[in-house]
């Protein structure tokens, strides 16, 4: 369950970031980097998908994991553009 709302579509629940999809949950995301080392992990629901991106750079790999759920029908907001 979302615990702060960030914005209309995106949350916080337990540390994990909340995409919604009519109100509900539809994909979870997290992301983090220390030490020149960056990962991403996304989840989805419907439909059932998950992507891990671990990268031994310090640049952010957020956006390739965000292209990976989407070329598995699993974007972050199907019809919306993700920011």
């Amino acid at each position: 369950m979302p615990r702060f709302r960030i914005r209309r579509h995106l949350a916080v629940g337990l540390a994990w970031l909340l995409i919604e999809r009519d109100g509900t949950p539809a994909l979870a995301w997290h992301n983090g980097g220390t030490g020149g080392f960056r990962s991403f992990v996304g989840l989805s629901r419907e439909p059932p998908a998950a992507v891990v991106v671990l990268s031994a750079r310090a640049r952010s790999v957020d956006r390739l994991g965000m292209r990976l759920l989407a070329a598995l029908g699993a974007g972050p907001a199907r019809g919306r553009r993700s920011r």
